[in-house]
């Protein structure tokens, strides 16, 4: 393990730093699949996924201006989710295909 992150976790309050250990892991997931299922035109909305520390828990998202509306859309256009889908994929990892596009269709159609 990384020295500098095996120093960030032993100062997190954590006894064995299992725990976050687990939290870094799963927002780094997180921030991936983000990045692998935002919609693409410069590339800069998909570079600007990131993970910011909160408390003993962290924030996934973008601070891209128009980056909720790609997640919900506008009355000019339709949501292009990419958030919601990742986590839903993240919480549930063994969804079957047709189960994961019913709820892409689900929150797309708004």
């Amino acid at each position: 393990m990384d020295a500098g992150l095996k120093k960030y976790i032993n100062n997190g309050g954590f006894a064995d730093g299992t725990t976050a250990v687990a939290i870094l892991d799963a927002a780094e997931k997180f921030q991936a699949q983000a990045r692998l299922m935002s919609p693409v035109d410069t590339g800069r909305l998909r570079g600007s996924i990131t993970k910011i520390k909160d408390g003993d828990d962290y924030l996934v998202g973008s601070n891209v201006e128009y980056a909720a509306h790609q997640e919900f859309g506008t009355k000019w256009m339709k949501a292009q989710a990419f958030l919601r889908p990742a986590a839903y994929l993240m919480k549930n990892q063994n969804v079957k295909r047709e189960q994961f596009q019913q709820f892409l269709v689900s929150i797309n159609s708004k």
